[in-house]
């Protein structure tokens, strides 16, 4: 499961957490109270709620927040995605490129679009994420100018553009399969948004593993290995109640 705004609004009325994209989550908030009947007086008492609990800013900020999120509550609905398919073409179009990390970035850019994609019908094959966040979830850890040099590569080639705005760094991907059959083509199912990178290289073949207990895509250590660092170092016995039939197969060639 990619996204599921239900269960993470009502996670997060229960415990109050907000996490590390607390918009997001806030936005799911407002979505679900929306679907549930709340009018926007409502709405934005729930929300001022829970800045209150977690005590962020100031009061008179922590009002025009929630006033601002409840606004835009109505004009989607709540988001539940289970997977992004990748398509031959765009597998293809990631595997031409010269060089294993710069198409675990392709393939994150491509994955973020589609994601985008899936979440907003108006998106438009951009991705709205700063390039910390994208080199994170590609795997890739270097320095600010080769990150420039990097993207500059995939610009170079036609496959991603920047926005003519200079304050905007989105970027939109060029390389999206809109074709008609695009659908009846999937290559790879990502259904995990953690270590993308990593789920680029267990399609390529290489010596990457699904942990069966939480389904991350880790490098794999030992022919024996079958948990990643996290989930081997709990008990037996709770790993196992984490463990949903998360095949090695599920979401692979």
């Amino acid at each position: 499961m990619l996204v599921d705004e239900r269960e993470t609004a009502l996670r997060a009325m229960e415990d109050g957490e907000l996490g590390v994209h607390a918009t997001k989550t806030l936005s799911a908030v407002a979505k679900y109270c929306r679907a549930e009947g709340y009018d926007r007086r409502a709405i934005e008492d729930t929300l001022l709620g829970l800045l209150t609990r977690r005590n962020w800013n100031n009061p008179a900020d922590r009002q025009s927040y929630a006033r601002k999120i409840a606004a835009a509550s109505d004009k989607y609905g709540l988001v539940r995605i289970d997977s992004i398919q990748m398509t031959e073409n765009e597998m293809d179009a990631c595997g031409r490129l010269k060089g294993v990390q710069i198409q675990r970035l392709m393939f994150t850019l491509l994955f973020l679009a589609k994601y985008g994609n899936a979440v907003n019908p108006k998106n438009n094959d951009w991705v709205n994420r700063d390039d910390g966040e994208i080199f994170s979830l590609a795997n890739i850890k270097t320095g600010e100018t080769r990150k420039s040099l990097m993207l500059n590569n995939l610009y170079g080639q036609g496959l991603i553009r920047f926005s003519d705005a200079i304050t905007n760094l989105n970027i939109n991907v060029l390389c999206v399969d809109h074709s008609p059959n695009a659908d009846e083509n999937a290559a790879f199912t990502v259904s995990d948004i953690r270590n993308i990178g990593a789920q680029y290289m267990l399609y390529a073949g290489e010596p990457y593993m699904r942990c069966r207990a939480c389904g991350l895509v880790i490098r794999r250590t030992g022919s024996r290995q079958m948990y990643c660092k996290d989930c081997a170092s709990r008990p037996k016995n709770t790993r196992a109640s984490d463990t949903t039939d998360l095949e090695h197969t599920r979401g692979d060639r």
